[in-house]
């Protein structure tokens, strides 16, 4: 039982199969690619739009995206697909976390933003253990204390004293988000894998529930009429591109991905989100970390490598 491949893995002997895995990476390279160019553009939107909008109004374009690809493409929407309890469930964890996203990055900056986003690896590597028998080493047990110690250093640069200010609650919030998306990953994966399941539907059926889900949080929090909101081409423009770009997009390439690799090996591919999300940000924002947040970022990148290392190593075994 120990050497059998997990839920959704290709069996054993076939170079088709290794194809098939390396073209999973290379899309969800491509994923990650697109999502980091988000956290700069959500930067740049919010001095326009109200947050909780923003995520609203993203998610609406989305859905109305993704509805036209399977249209154009299945010529249908399956409808038991879409009433499917499950796919709710991952529209709630996807709302949440963009909900919680978008608010802590009015507090914190982008390149904060991405390393706190992606520390939901650890969170993905104890969750896949449960679910689908991935071990957890004594290397992810060393990840996970690392992860510790470089969030610490990341959003505090050391000094106790932040923990009082917005920039940390803005950091918390981010943690949080990348917290609430592990829990949605675990369960695209158990979804994806099931016998026919259409990678374009499936994504066109989340983008829908997570657009309604949003609705009465967006009513509640952002309230019917915003006070910050500026229409204009620039506004307009950053939701166009994060529904169709950072949504449709990427998120079609990656369920393809993750319906081919391990939740916690995906989730590292991931991490290329950070370096896009942090030289866009140099470039364009003109942020920049004290070296104790630069160590912490280090640490957290070193974490998260150790944990996908380990994985991706176990994946590898199988496919041999």
């Amino acid at each position: 039982m120990a050497n059998e491949p997990a839920p959704g893995a290709l069996k054993p002997g076939s170079s088709e199969n290794l194809t098939i895995v390396n073209s999973a990476y290379i899309f969800t390279l491509l994923a990650a690619f697109f999502w980091g160019t988000s956290f700069v553009v959500i930067e740049l939107g919010l001095k326009f739009i109200d947050p909780f909008w923003f995520a609203q109004l993203r998610f609406l374009v989305a859905s109305m995206g993704s509805l036209v690809v399977v249209l154009l493409v299945r010529k249908r929407i399956d409808s038991k697909l879409l009433s499917s309890h499950w796919v709710w469930v991952m529209g709630m964890f996807n709302a949440l976390g963009f909900i919680a996203q978008f608010f802590g990055q009015t507090m914190t900056n982008a390149t904060r933003t991405a390393l706190l986003v992606n520390l939901n690896l650890i969170t993905v590597a104890v969750l896949s253990t449960i679910i689908f028998g991935e071990r957890f080493s004594k290397v992810k047990l060393l990840a996970v204390f690392s992860s510790i110690i470089g969030v610490f250093l990341l959003t505090t640069d050391g000094n106790l004293s932040k923990l009082t200010t917005g920039e940390f609650m803005g950091d918390m919030f981010a943690l949080g988000a990348g917290f609430v998306w592990a829990f949605y990953i675990v369960t695209n994966k158990k979804v994806v894998i099931q016998p026919k399941m259409d990678v374009i539907t499936l994504t066109a059926c989340v983008m829908l529930t997570t657009t309604v889900i949003m609705v009465p949080f967006t009513l509640v929090l952002g309230g019917v009429c915003p006070q910050k909101h500026t229409t204009n081409f620039e506004s307009v423009g950053y939701i166009i591109y994060l529904g169709i770009f950072c949504n449709v997009i990427p998120f079609i390439l990656w369920t393809y991905g993750l319906k081919r690799l391990m939740p916690t090996v995906s989730t590292l591919m991931l991490l290329f989100e950070v370096f896009i999300a942090s030289i866009l940000a140099i470039l364009i924002l003109g942020e920049s970390l004290t070296y104790i947040g630069i160590l912490g970022g280090f640490i957290i990148i070193a974490a998260i490598i150790m944990i996908g290392y380990d994985s991706k190593k176990k994946t590898n075994k199988l496919l041999v």
